[in-house]
C-alpha cells in the first residue's frame, strides 16, 4: 500500500523500489506543483527528500527503476536519471512526446512504454555517453544527443512544429554539409559534459544549458570574403568568426567610454569558422582578439 506520508498533498501517481535495495523507493507525483514530481526514500519509506531536480512542470505518471537509474514517464514523454548523476535528462530519442502511463526494461536491451492514445513504444535503455555520433537522416518529434567528444550532423529535421533536435558534447558539436532544420523546427548545440543531467530548453539563454557562451564550428559557410582573411560578424543570430589560423580566442567589450574587460576565452583548435549566440553580448562595443591580433568586424547580408 502506498501512502503520502511526507509526501504533501499532491496525488501519488507510481511508486517502485529499487531493484537490488528493496528499502530504496522512488515515488512519482501528479499536478502542476512546481518541483514537486519525484520523491525518493533511502529507509522504506518512513521519510522522503525531494528526487524532482529539474523536471519540468508537468505531472509524472510513471516510474521505472533499472540498474541504470531511474525512468520517468510524463505529459511529455519520458526522463531519465541516471545512477549517481546531479540531475534528470531527456530520454527522448525513440520515445513519443505523449503522455506515458507505464515503463518496464527488458533484458533484451531496451525500454517499453505505454502512452495515452499513442501505443507501445520501445527505445534501448541509457547505455553511457558515447565518445562521438552522427546524426543522419530525417529527424523527427523530440530527440536528444550526448557524446564525450564529438557530435556531428548531416541530418534534416523534417517535422516542423513540435520537432526539437538538442545535441551536446564535452568537445564539438559540428554541422557538416547537408545539414537543415527546415521551417518550425528547432536545433541547438552546446558545448558541455556527458551524464550530467539538466533539462534543455529553447530559450538559447537558459541557465540550465546556456551558462557561459559556447562556441559553434560551422563546416560549411557561403558568406563572403573569402575564409583567408580573419574576420567576425555580429549580423545574424549569432557572432560568427572566421579564424585563418588556431590559437587563443578572447571577446573583450566595453560599455561607450569605458574599459575594455574579457568576458570570454577560448582555444581554436584549427582554422575555420565559429560562431557563438549573440543574445549573450550585452556589451555597447565589442572586440575580438585572436593571437594577440585584433579581427575586423564586417557586415554580411
Amino acid at each position: 500500500m502506498v501512502t503520502q506520508a511526507g509526501l504533501g498533498s499532491p496525488v501519488v501517481t507510481d511508486c517502485k523500489a529499487w531493484n537490488t535495495n528493496s528499502i530504496e523507493i522512488y515515488a512519482s507525483i501528479g499536478g502542476y506543483t512546481a518541483g514537486v514530481k519525484v520523491y525518493r526514500s533511502l529507509d522504506g519509506g518512513d521519510t522522503w527528500v525531494n528526487y524532482s531536480g529539474s523536471l519540468p512542470n508537468i505531472p509524472v505518471h510513471s516510474l521505472c527503476v533499472s540498474p541504470e537509474g531511474v525512468y520517468a514517464g510524463t505529459e511529455l514523454g519520458v526522463f531519465f536519471h541516471r545512477d549517481g548523476a546531479a540531475d534528470w535528462a531527456p530520454f527522448y530519442t525513440g520515445m513519443p512526446a505523449a503522455i506515458v502511463t507505464d515503463m518496464w526494461v527488458a533484458d533484451n536491451g531496451l525500454i517499453y512504454a505505454s502512452t495515452f492514445g499513442h501505443g507501445v513504444w520501445a527505445a534501448s535503455r541509457y547505455s553511457g555517453c558515447e565518445v562521438s555520433i552522427g546524426i543522419t537522416g530525417s529527424v523527427e518529434g523530440l530527440n536528444f544527443y550526448e557524446a564525450s567528444t564529438t557530435a556531428s550532423a548531416t541530418s534534416t529535421s523534417e517535422g516542423g512544429a513540435g520537432t526539437e533536435v538538442y545535441v551536446k558534447s564535452n568537445g564539438s558539436v559540428v554541422l557538416l554539409p547537408g545539414f537543415e532544420v527546415k521551417a518550425g523546427s528547432f536545433f541547438k548545440g552546446w558545448i558541455g559534459p556527458c551524464n550530467t543531467g539538466g533539462i534543455p530548453t529553447t530559450n538559447r539563454n537558459s541557465p540550465t544549458t546556456l551558462s557561459v557562451p559556447h562556441l559553434t564550428e560551422i563546416k560549411s559557410h557561403l558568406k563572403s570574403p573569402a575564409a583567408v582573411t580573419g574576420y567576425f560578424s555580429t549580423s545574424g543570430p549569432n557572432i560568427e568568426f572566421n579564424c585563418p589560423e588556431k590559437g587563443k580566442l578572447e571577446i573583450m567589450g566595453r560599455q561607450q567610454g569605458g574599459n575594455w574587460e574579457t568576458f570570454y576565452t577560448t582555444s581554436i583548435a584549427a582554422p575555420g569558422f565559429y560562431a557563438i549566440p549573440a543574445p549573450i553580448m550585452t556589451n555597447n562595443e565589442l572586440k575580438i582578439n585572436l593571437n594577440g591580433r585584433d579581427l575586423p568586424e564586417i557586415k554580411t547580408k
